[in-house]
């Protein structure tokens, strides 16, 4: 079962981490992180000047992923979730126009889960940015799944 959730208000705060990333080339996807496999796949939208992002992740992994600006302010924030091993989940961000105007970066953060996220411990991996040209009048959706083996 998957669980759609949308979340459009933007954070807009500095990133924190954002000294501290790898950068990874754009054409980095589709790539593995220790405990999971990372695609980016992209549709066409209606809305030609504006952009959506959809995270389709995998329950119970301690990953915390983003969407920075060039200016490096943290656009939005995708927290962990727990939930049936197994089955994933969906969030889905609109991107403005005015938040298309550079680059966009997509943080990948290792956050090892606790229920309350301002005390949860962080180990930034990566940032991948994308022209904003290539984000313009589509869903790009980030499929992480869970890769680690299951207990038999």
């Amino acid at each position: 079962m998957i669980n759609i959730n949308t979340e459009t208000p933007s954070i807009v705060r500095l990133d924190p981490y954002w000294d501290a990333y790898f950068r990874w080339p754009a054409d980095y996807f589709p790539f593995n992180l220790p405990a999971c496999s990372v695609e980016k796949h992209q549709y066409d939208v209606d809305h030609q000047n504006e952009a959506t992002v959809t995270w389709d992740i995998s329950y119970n992994l301690e990953l915390e992923c983003g969407l920075v600006s060039a200016e490096k302010h943290l656009l939005h924030d995708m927290q962990p979730r727990k939930g049936r091993s197994g089955e994933h989940f969906r969030v889905t961000h609109l991107l403005s126009e005015d938040q298309l105007s550079g680059p966009v970066g997509f943080t990948f953060t290792w956050a090892f889960y606790i229920p309350m996220p301002a005390y949860m411990p962080k180990h930034p991996m990566g940032i991948i940015q994308l022209d904003p040209q290539e984000l313009k009048g589509k869903n790009t959706v980030i499929t992480i799944r869970d890769t680690r083996p299951k207990n038999q």
